[in-house]
């Protein structure tokens, strides 16, 4: 995605009609052939007159390519051939690099940075490059970027790891903070003291997508870790972030499904969270979820046949103050307990009785989903039609009633 939708300036590039004259190895290297337009029509010249004369040509229509192309892509594709066939001309090294930091698409900044990285990861000059890169790049994404390739390329470079740490926490930018938590935890991962370090970052970080990815990569690098769960179990309960805490609630019961408390804390959670998305979360890794598309899977939740579970979904399905869980908890009882009678006659209740217009709307389409040949869900779809408060709803259940008919024919 283009930073600048974000609000970060770019480095150094004008926009891509007018970024020839962007650098000064742009502008000395300013393409010779006009007419020559398109990647394609530079391949093409490869095979044509004079081998070196077309090598020229083509040479010349990638970088007209690479600077006045409007779509990013195009001029990432013209960079990335010349990258591949021109890497050795240093007017092409230098201008990959003023690509890396000044075209106007963050997109194509990443990948010729990424690209520069991967070929020149032995060469001194282009490790110096990252490091001056990822410590005082003033766009976040290039501090991110050369950061995470030092990691991944260099991570035996003994100052690789405490740069990765040092920017870890100290960065200014949650954005290049988070992706050097997630860079450390891959790359160091065997090393003694990577999980304590990450737990204090897991709670002393302000921002809240750092603490998300502490817990992501405790649950994806150490399942079954005691303290990584008792970390993420603490940040399902104490979490000042709703984010967080929805993060932590799916991996901890993925993660730590057997361990002591776990199932304990997540009915807390599909109880008592303040946030309607982590209720339903809970509810889903407790009891499944049903897909609103076909073909209308249902994925059993990691609980669904323990005691109370289904209680605590009804219970939910009647009195959660949002509709959002109300409906969830409703569909998941129509997927996950079809054979249920109570389950059916409830549904039939709640498709008239929800005081919300969306909730009433899911338990007519579940009706129809999962008791297709029933007639008496068309008797009360078209009691509906006629009953509904609004005319969304009423709209809604001729639609539903329609497709009552389709399944029933």
């Amino acid at each position: 995605m283009d930073d600048t939708r974000s609000g970060e300036t770019t480095v150094g590039f004008e926009p891509a009609s007018t970024a020839l004259q962007a650098g000064p190895v742009a502008a000395a290297m300013r393409p010779a052939v006009g007419a020559v337009r398109g990647c394609g029509a530079a391949i093409i010249l490869m095979y044509v007159g004079d081998a070196d004369e077309a090598a020229h040509a083509r040479r010349d229509a990638l970088l007209e390519e690479a600077f006045l192309a409007e779509e990013p892509w195009d001029r990432r594709r013209a960079l990335s051939i010349l990258a591949r066939d021109w890497l050795a001309d240093p007017d092409v090294r230098e201008l990959l690099r003023e690509c890396a930091l000044g075209d106007p698409d963050g997109d194509v900044r990443d990948a010729m940075l990424e690209t520069i990285a991967h070929r020149g990861r032995a060469e001194p000059e282009t490790v110096e490059w990252l490091f001056a890169l990822a410590t005082g790049a003033d766009e976040r994404r290039l501090r991110r970027t050369a950061l995470v390739q030092l990691a991944q390329l260099r991570p035996a470079d003994p100052r690789v790891r405490p740069l990765v740490r040092v920017r870890a926490v100290d960065d200014p930018e949650g954005y290049v903070r988070r992706q050097a938590v997630a860079a450390y935890a891959s790359g160091w991962r065997d090393e003694p003291g990577t999980v304590s370090w990450l737990l204090e970052r897991g709670v002393a970080d302000p921002d809240h997508n750092v603490r998300r990815q502490v817990v992501n990569s405790l649950a994806r690098l150490w399942p079954g870790h005691p303290r990584a769960g008792a970390h993420v179990r603490g940040r399902v309960r104490e979490d000042g972030h709703s984010a967080v805490r929805h993060e932590a609630a799916y991996w901890l019961a993925h993660g730590w499904p057997d361990a002591p408390g776990t199932e304990a804390v997540l009915r807390r959670c599909a109880v008592a969270d303040p946030a309607d998305k982590v209720r339903r979360c809970a509810i889903d890794v407790l009891a499944g979820s049903a897909s609103h598309s076909p073909p209308y899977e249902y994925r059993p939740g990691l609980w669904r046949d323990r005691p109370g579970v289904v209680a605590l979904v009804r219970e939910r399905a009647l009195d959660d103050p949002s509709p959002l869980v109300r409906r969830a908890c409703l569909e998941t009882l129509a997927a996950g307990w079809t054979a249920d009678p109570q389950v059916r006659s409830m549904l039939r209740e709640r498709a008239v009785a929800d005081p919300d217009c969306a909730v009433r709307i899911g338990v007519w389409e579940a009706l129809v989903r999962r008791w297709p040949a029933d007639p008496s869900t068309v008797d009360l779809l078209r009691e509906r039609a006629a009953a509904e408060p609004t005319d969304l709803g009423r709209r809604n259940a001729l639609r539903v009633l329609a497709e009552a008919s389709g399944c029933a024919e």
